[in-house]
């Protein structure tokens, strides 16, 4: 099959004859139709981590979208056509912190185009219990970009929010969705007596802000990080499926194989955020 592969840090490479990934009982094989780009494609390219460490020869690619092509014989919930959509984050479902309801700290955490194979690929493999439907009204185009929504819901349920709370000159909830330094320290002190800031960016993890440790404990502040998705699929496809989201007009750039490293190498400008065309609604 045709994959865009990972072969070394900064070098990624179109193959022809990449081996067609076989499925174990429990997943499915998945046609990718579209597969998203985003900045944790971007850390992985230059050999930082993202949910986790990604080690070349490795196929990336973790906002997708597809159609089933083969299911293991175990699996029971989907059949051989069905249009779905992937939450690339894999639990041990043994670790403490799944065992205790934070599934997202998992301390084996495996995960679709960043530990194994993902939708940079004519074809994938996903264990069922991370593959969901994707309704009919809702295209697979838009489907590979649930998985960046579903990050966000997570951020909102991380929030506690409360009718009283009003945008004034300061603010009682602040989402820092840059992750750079300055906008950090920004936030923190953008944030009134008593406000929440929600770190929600993905910083360089070698990078530091600072902080006035006084104004935090002063305003009583409360600082959250957001991490990925735990179980907030279900509810942005929904919000697709609603049309209360429709995610298609943040997609500025469609790209092929070919043009991706461009992406990832900040070579192309101006895009806000690009898909990678693998077979389209034709998959």
């Amino acid at each position: 099959m045709k994959a865009l592969v990972m072969t070394d840090v900064k070098k990624l490479e179109v193959q022809d004859d990449y081996p067609t990934p076989t499925i174990q009982p429990n997943e499915v094989l998945i046609h990718t139709a579209w597969a998203g780009i985003c900045g944790t494609d971007k850390a992985l390219y230059n050999g930082l981590p993202g949910s986790a460490d990604a080690v070349p020869p490795i196929v990336l690619g973790h906002e997708n979208s597809g159609v089933v092509a083969e299911v293991g014989q175990d699996v029971v919930g989907f059949k051989v056509g069905d249009r779905v959509s992937v939450d690339p984050n894999i639990y041990c479902h043994k670790c403490f912190f799944c065992r205790t309801s934070r599934p997202e700290l998992c301390e084996h955490l495996d995960a679709v185009g960043v530990t194994r194979d993902g939708g940079f690929a004519e074809y994938f493999t996903a264990p069922e219990e991370v593959v969901y439907h994707v309704p009919d009204n809702v295209s697979l185009e838009a489907a590979a970009v649930i998985e960046p929504i579903s990050c966000a819901e997570h951020g909102v349920d991380l929030l506690d929010t409360h009718p009283e709370e009003v945008q004034v000159d300061s603010y009682d909830i602040v989402v820092e969705a840059v992750g750079l330094p300055k906008t950090q320290e920004q936030a923190v002190e953008a944030a009134r007596r008593g406000g929440q800031v929600l770190m929600f960016g993905v910083g360089n993890p070698s990078s530091t802000f600072n902080v006035n440790t006084y104004k935090v404990y002063q305003r009583q502040l409360t600082i959250q990080g957001s991490f990925i998705n735990p179980y907030t699929f279900e509810d942005s496809v929904a919000l697709l499926q609603s049309g209360d989201v429709d995610p298609l007009p943040l997609i500025s750039n469609v790209l092929d194989f070919a043009h991706v490293e461009d992406f990832v190498s900040d070579k192309l400008g101006n895009i806000s955020k690009a898909i990678v065309k693998v077979a389209g609604e034709e998959a």
